[in-house]
């Protein structure tokens, strides 16, 4: 059936028209059929309509959070797959189920085009009195407007009086603008990063960091909706990734294609047509994606691949880094304990304070402990301290860097008021960036072969970020002291014990200890009382047999 004929079946059949709104409130698909978006299909959007939450429309705004959603939700989509279509659809959803309450910000990389998709929203509710009447607006006469929307904010001709609602049902607002007073029910951030606003990683964080900031409007029982795509290291996608705690977000991630083998795509030619799945075959064949391959690999990445690395050349992957990674209560009982520190150095362009400690044991160093921050001088010397009176260290190693033995005094000034002596042993500066480079990449193969280990009780997070981002951020601080500990494993790997037979002997161990704690054997023996003395009498005279001559006696008592 044609669109103008649905439309007056609509116009003339109060039924159809019941049954008609029913499906485009809850059905995305069909809604964005009648809204005109009839390029997006079930087969290939599928993963992103159902990312889109589908609320009951018989409970109130303010319970949006607890209708089994998690509050933060994320759609990651290539190019020219009508993400942001479905998210206007979404937005009409909306307005259709809660047109008397609800509250919308849509968050934008530009003003411009926060504007220009919250008018798009308004139009299909616009209806001048000379036009032909839509097929939606067929099926909501009612929330129809026949004054043209303007300004960047729009509400429907319904809408609750008493008490009024300040805020517009749609409203739109720029990352970098100053955050007004109003606080919407969701917040859907769209594109916030752009070719203009996220050329390199100090633009990049910028962004995230404003982000950050105007999602505190928000209300408390608001949801918020972060649909884009990745531009880099630095960007809100790759720090949710990064610093997001488990759990807290949904996420749904669609690539434009990927390799049958599972390996990542990398610069050295496109595959053949046999060797990848295509994931968007009607919008994204082959042959453009090639083309597209071919004119910029690393904007492929991002804006194809949906990789925050890009065209990065990543040494420590995320899932290396991961898998050294121990349980702490598996870190070796003895051994070294080495602990490196590197100090800010304005000349270095390192503004922050980077430290750790291992434990050196079997042939491998184990990381018990980092810290990384922007101290004053007086914390700095606390906090080091601190670190190495928790280990039990009295010598740190540091790098001779400019500035650098100005605080050695601050150092040693501090210790000698906790009596805790800690000695500085300086390390020549390392100047030549390239080298500083091979020897932090070096310790790579030390990671594949696992000489080196990450405690799960050290602060994982810069850790993991300092690693999986070196070379893509300046911040290298973290990698470099590591590597610095790493120098006091032997050469060759010959001296280390079989990895697997000590992990046999350390469970061994556990159930050793485990059954003694039971039976009350070993060190868990109940202790056995001391033994009474014996303290023997001595003789009377009549019990004598010998003199002190040595002679018999024959009768007791007459010897005197």
């Amino acid at each position: 059936m044609f669109r103008a004929e649905l439309t007056a079946l609509v116009l003339a059949d109060e039924q159809v028209r019941e049954d008609g709104r029913r499906v485009c409130e809850n059905n995305l698909l069909a809604l964005a059929y009648v809204l005109g978006y009839t390029l997006i299909t079930e087969e290939v959007h599928r993963e992103a309509i159902n990312f889109f939450p589908n609320f009951d429309p018989s409970v109130t705004v303010d319970t949006l959070s607890s209708q089994g959603y998690k509050r933060r939700r994320t759609l990651l989509y290539p190019r020219n797959t009508y993400k942001s279509t479905m998210n206007m659809v979404f937005c009409v959803q909306l307005i259709l189920k809660f047109y008397m309450t609800i509250s919308i910000l849509i968050l934008s990389g530009g003003k411009d085009l926060a504007h220009d998709f919250v008018m798009q929203v308004a139009s299909f509710f616009y209806k001048p009195k000379y036009k032909n009447t839509t097929l939606f607006q067929a099926l909501y006469p009612e929330l129809c407007v026949e004054k043209e929307p303007s300004g960047g904010g729009f509400t429907a001709a319904m809408r609750q009086t008493e008490p009024a609602i300040i805020e517009p049902a749609i409203w739109s607002s720029s990352v970098e603008a100053s955050t007004t007073g109003w606080h919407p029910d969701v917040l859907i951030i769209d594109d916030i990063h752009t070719n203009r606003n996220s050329r390199n990683y100090t633009m990049r964080l910028r962004i995230t960091k404003s982000y950050k900031m105007a999602r505190k409007i928000l209300k408390p029982t608001g949801i918020e909706l972060k649909i884009g795509t990745p531009y880099g290291v630095g960007d809100t996608f790759n720090d949710e990734v990064l610093n997001s705690k488990p759990g807290t977000y949904d996420r749904v991630y669609k690539p434009a294609m990927r390799l049958r083998n599972g390996d990542r795509l990398d610069a050295n030619g496109f595959p053949s047509q046999d060797e990848v799945e295509l994931l968007f075959p009607t919008i994204l064949d082959y042959e453009f994606l090639l083309e597209e391959y071919t004119g910029d690999y690393e904007t492929f990445m991002s804006q194809y691949m949906l990789d925050s690395y890009g065209a990065s050349d990543i040494i420590f992957s995320e899932e290396e880094v991961l898998h050294a990674m121990i349980d702490e209560n598996r870190l070796p009982l003895e051994g070294e304990v080495v602990m490196a520190a590197r100090f800010p150095c304005a000349s270095m362009k390192w503004g922050t304070t980077s430290m750790a400690v291992g434990v050196v044991s079997g042939g491998r160093v184990f990381i018990v402990d980092v810290l990384q921050g922007r101290f004053k001088p007086s914390d700095l010397a606390k906090s080091l301290h601190a670190m190495a009176r928790k280990h039990g260290v009295h010598r740190v190693r540091v790098e001779d860097s400019p500035g650098a033995r100005t605080l050695d005094a601050v150092v040693g000034n501090y210790c000698l008021t906790t009596g805790w002596p800690l000695r500085i042993e300086w390390l020549e500066f390392e100047k030549d960036s390239a080298a500083r480079d091979s020897r932090i990449r070096s310790i790579e193969a030390i990671v594949a072969t696992g000489r080196l280990k990450f405690s799960s009780g050290v602060k994982t997070k810069p850790l993991i970020n300092g690693f999986i981002q070196y070379g893509m951020i300046d911040e290298t601080g973290l990698p470099d002291v590591v590597a610095r500990l790493t120098d006091s494993l032997p050469v060759s790997i010959a001296s280390e014990s079989d990895g697997e037979a000590e992990d046999n002997g350390w469970e061994m161990m556990k159930q050793r200890d485990h059954h003694n704690q039971i039976y009350g054997r070993g060190i868990y023996a109940p202790v056995e009382p001391e033994p009474e003395e014996i303290v023997e009498e001595e003789p009377g005279i009549e019990d004598q047999k010998i003199n002190s001559q040595g002679l018999e006696i024959i009768m007791p008592g007459l010897e005197w």
